[in-house]
């Protein structure tokens, strides 16, 4: 999921300064370039307020390591992935087709995410703080979340 990118608003003192007509300011909007009665170019920072990154959110769950979805998440905001086993047991989440807290960890790391959430961990742990410890050996933004978890993805 991911937000549409929203257009920067244009400074009032800006308008002012300039007397842009609507036409200019909807160029300037988009990109263009203003240049002044001098024939200078404006810098777009003297212009413009420029908003805020769209967040996004991607969710990959009962799914075994998978080196390709890291195209696929590339650069969102918050990842969750599955973390059904630690790295222990490697392979019976590869025969199982679930992941490890290290492999989701790889995954973020690869596709250079801002925060990872691990959960669905199976129920022969009765802790999951080692999830958490093993996933922020390779992506320190980690968080292990329980059932009912609510995260909220900052501007």
């Amino acid at each position: 999921f991911k937000e549409k990118a929203q257009l920067p608003n244009i400074r009032k003192e800006a308008i002012e300064k300039y007397d842009l007509s609507i036409a200019e300011i909807v160029k300037i909007k988009n990109g263009e370039t203003l240049i002044d009665s001098e024939g200078n170019e404006v810098e777009r920072s003297e212009l413009v307020i420029e908003p805020p990154k769209p967040r996004s959110f991607a969710y990959c769950s009962d799914t075994k390591f998978y080196r390709k979805i890291v195209e696929h998440v590339k650069g969102v905001s918050l990842l969750y992935h599955e973390a059904t086993f630690t790295d222990e047991l490697k392979k019976l989440a590869r025969q199982s087709m679930h992941s490890t807290a290290r492999q989701a960890a790889t995954i973020a790391h690869e596709a250079g995410v801002e925060k990872l959430i691990i959960g669905h961990f199976s129920s022969r742990y009765r802790n999951v703080s080692f999830f958490e410890k093993e996933a922020k050996e390779v992506f320190p933004n980690t968080v292990a979340v329980n059932d009912g978890s609510v995260f909220k993805i900052e501007r």
